[in-house]
């Protein structure tokens, strides 16, 4: 496999993975029924053709679904905009990092440009099946993250929710679908955030 034939391999795990992320992304954001559609067929597209000319148009996707989450953010309190913004980077960062390093052809990549032995061993120790192999089990570490996200996520949706409880109750008008309107926008936050953190750990079961 030339130099060449990695780098369009390349393109094309990018572009199966942004489109992964960006199909659970929208399921998880928007309520338009036509863009969630639009990022289904993008996914099938991806899949079919393995097109590593689709990689510029997800990643021009992915820059509108940022554009459209700073926008979401910044109409929110300050905090709930740190807590979405730490969770949003925090995890597509790790999926990115496992995703790369454990692709066969980056790695093909890299080891073909750069043959030294500090660069083989980084490579090896930072792979995702050399640190399955090295911490346990998958299941152990996909456990691990799974009840550290629903612990924080679960914390920050009962502040959230509290706060709006301490904020109904002080105003003249206190009404029922107030609360069910705040309790459906904390649970609405705590499903997208566990969406964020265990669905890599899904892909990566099938990418390994």
């Amino acid at each position: 496999m030339t130099c060449s034939d990695n780098k369009q391999n390349i393109f094309k795990d990018l572009s199966i993975y942004l489109s992964i992320y960006l199909s659970i992304y929208c399921m998880t954001v928007y309520f338009d029924i036509s863009i969630y559609l639009s990022y289904l067929f993008v996914i099938f597209v991806s899949f079919y053709f393995h097109s590593f000319i689709l990689a510029p148009i997800i990643f021009c996707l992915f820059f509108l679904s940022f554009v459209h989450s700073f926008s979401f953010s910044a109409s929110s309190s300050s905090s709930s905009s740190f807590f979405f913004f730490f969770f949003f980077f925090f995890f597509f960062f790790f999926f990115f990092f496992f995703f790369f390093f454990h692709s066969s052809h980056i790695s093909l990549f890299f080891l073909h440009t750069a043959k030294h032995t500090h660069f083989q061993k980084l490579q090896r120790t930072l792979s995702f099946s050399y640190l399955c192999k090295n911490t346990g089990s998958i299941f152990s570490l996909s456990c691990f993250l799974f009840f550290f996200s629903f612990f924080t996520s679960f914390l920050f949706s009962f502040s959230l929710f509290s706060n709006s409880l301490i904020s109904v109750s002080l105003a003249s008008n206190i009404t029922l679908s107030s609360l069910v309107h705040d309790l459906i926008h904390s649970t609405f936050l705590l499903n997208r955030i566990l969406l964020h953190s265990f669905f890599p750990l899904i892909i990566s079961l099938f990418l390994s």
